[in-house]
């Protein structure tokens, strides 16, 4: 391994095409090609804003160009997760353990209720309409003669009982001037002569020391309940602690068997290793599939060899040194495999002071999994 960085200075890259707003010459860099260059070196060059696409190292002319690029930092040790990347990790969770895809929609189950019903009251109608003009003819049929008679009946019902209720009402007038309550006789019972205090009882206080001591006891009380409060305050911040990113990221439960199989293999891009050179056709199909799709890029622009200048060529070199990682500093694609499937692959740099992350594509059909932002926490 060589201890040196070999770079070519390049000219200033002035007015070329902006990859953001589509402009064709408000795109400002400096940059120079790196045929070699140390992790050390790179680390500090991207601590001042350079960045790297394959082998060229350029750093943006912010004041100058239409859509300034800065870098996104994380500092890992004090991420806290927030409430929307908890829930992506909880359904990526829910679709590994019970293959539970996200709702997208829905209503149309409920429309389609709807128009049964609808369709079943036109059914049904005809028959309803002959059973009320039939009960209408039976009305319309009945003599007068009939009707007349039931009103009779009606009314000589009403006659007597309005004298029913009279005559009643005369009995019980009779009846109560007839009748007299009794006399109830009251007698005061007379209290049985006292025999003095009572000496098995504490001796009488006054008002104003009984309300002195009624105050302490609700004191008391008052200082027991807020000590518990704080108590109970203190013991919930205790075991609320908020939970750090290895706790939040699950990938099976236990006790259960999950439906879906997620693999995470880490393979060092430069050099190619073995177990890159095996899976260099699975990722390039997946890259061309999402640059078509995501990208909206014609399908003869995706070429192997545009893929592998901008993604897989690197001029790390690899360090191995003893503060190292098991894998090394150096250049690495981190391949996400579901069910045996590659679905995501993350472009990474493992740097001494920190990961820096090149690009990610993923396979269009797992959108729902925001794969963008399980990577990034991953």
């Amino acid at each position: 391994m060589s201890a040196y960085s070999i770079v070519e200075y390049l000219a200033d890259h002035d007015g070329y095409k902006c990859g953001y707003c589509g402009s064709k010459d408000t795109n400002f860099s400096r940059g120079m090609w790196a045929h070699s260059m140390t992790c050390e070196d790179y680390q500090d060059l991207i601590d001042r804003g350079w960045r790297r696409s394959g082998k060229y190292v350029y750093k943006p002319t912010m004041n100058r160009m239409c859509c300034p690029s800065y870098t996104i930092r994380c500092e890992a040790l004090r991420f806290k997760a927030t409430k929307s990347q908890k829930k992506i990790l909880k359904r990526f969770t829910r679709y590994l353990m019970y293959d539970e895809k996200p709702r997208a929609g829905g209503g149309a189950e409920g429309k389609q209720c709807s128009d049964d019903k609808d369709i079943s009251d036109e059914v049904a109608s005809p028959s309803q309409n002959s059973e009320r003009q039939l009960a209408d003819r039976d009305v319309k049929g009945l003599d007068s003669s009939a009707i007349d008679a039931s009103a009779i009946i009606n009314d000589k019902t009403k006659e007597k009982r309005t004298e029913t209720s009279q005559s009643g009402e005369t009995k019980g007038e009779g009846s109560s001037k007839t009748q007299q309550p009794d006399k109830v006789h009251v007698e005061k019972k007379q209290p049985k002569p006292g025999l003095g205090s009572d000496p098995s009882k504490p001796a009488c206080k006054k008002a104003k020391q009984l309300r002195l001591e009624r105050k302490q006891q609700r004191l008391a009380q008052r200082q027991e309940t807020t000590n518990a409060t704080e108590t109970s305050k203190a013991t919930k911040r205790e075991t609320s602690a908020p939970k750090c990113i290895e706790e939040l990221i699950v990938d099976s439960l236990p006790g259960q068997e999950p439906k879906h199989k997620l693999e995470i293999r880490l393979v060092r891009s430069s050099p190619r290793s073995p177990e890159f050179q095996d899976t260099f056709a699975a990722e390039y199909a997946l890259y061309k599939k999402y640059q078509i799709t995501i990208h909206k890029d014609p399908p003869t622009k995706p070429t192997e060899r545009q893929f592998t200048r901008f993604l897989v060529d690197s001029p790390l070199q690899p360090d191995d040194t003893e503060d190292a990682p098991e894998c090394g500093y150096g250049s690495f694609h981190q391949q996400y495999w579901l069910d045996g499937k590659l679905i995501a692959v993350g472009v990474i740099d493992l740097l001494p002071h920190c990961v820096s992350s090149v690009y990610l594509f993923y396979d269009p059909d797992y959108q729902f999994l925001n794969l963008g932002t399980y990577s990034a926490l991953r």
